[in-house]
């Protein structure tokens, strides 16, 4: 992050979390619609950031197409990603008077809304794959660049949430329907 400020200034924060998506299409290409991620920045970041992320991609997997029947794909993926980060957190001289640490919840300090493309590259390990079921491993790896961006609070009107690398890691199960 890059923001007037300090606390803010260079924060690197590192989100722990999940995603339910719905995945649909063929073995060369897939659709993937995240619904509903929601992500916690994890122990070791110094501040509470709240992220919730929805996202719309494509995945193309180009070997698969001769190879069905093998048990690891790469595949390429690329879309747009939605995100709302929640920042909560004693930034300002108002705020620090005396801090009442029984309490656990830090202040609310505002929300950015943002829009950013975001393409990489992961791979699929089939576990399991019948004609009618599925059960597949997969990590990915991906790098967004904003394109818009709304914050609801004045003090984050400055802040940059410059490019971001995402690492996913995750099951996709389902069943195989022939339309």
């Amino acid at each position: 992050l890059n923001n007037d400020v300090p606390e803010l200034n260079g924060l690197a924060v590192l989100e722990e979390g999940g995603q339910v998506s719905v995945v649909a299409g063929t073995e060369l290409l897939r659709i993937k619609a995240g619904v509903a991620g929601f992500f916690y920045s994890a122990n070791r970041v110094g501040h509470t950031v709240d992220l919730f992320e929805s996202d719309l991609l494509l995945n193309c997997y180009p070997f698969s197409r001769n190879a069905p029947d093998k048990l690891v794909h790469p595949y390429f993926t690329g879309g747009i990603v939605y995100d709302r980060t929640k920042f909560y957190g004693y930034y300002f001289n108002d705020d620090q008077g005396v801090i009442n640490y029984s309490v656990s919840d830090e202040p609310f300090v505002g929300i950015i809304n943002q829009w950013r493309v975001a393409a990489g590259a992961g791979i699929e390990f089939k576990v399991h794959n019948s004609e009618l079921h599925f059960v597949h491993l997969f990590a990915e790896s991906k790098y967004g660049i904003p394109v818009f961006q709304r914050a609801t609070s004045a003090v984050l009107n400055d802040t940059a949430m410059t490019a971001q690398v995402m690492l996913n890691v995750g099951v996709r199960f389902g069943s195989h329907n022939q339309l």
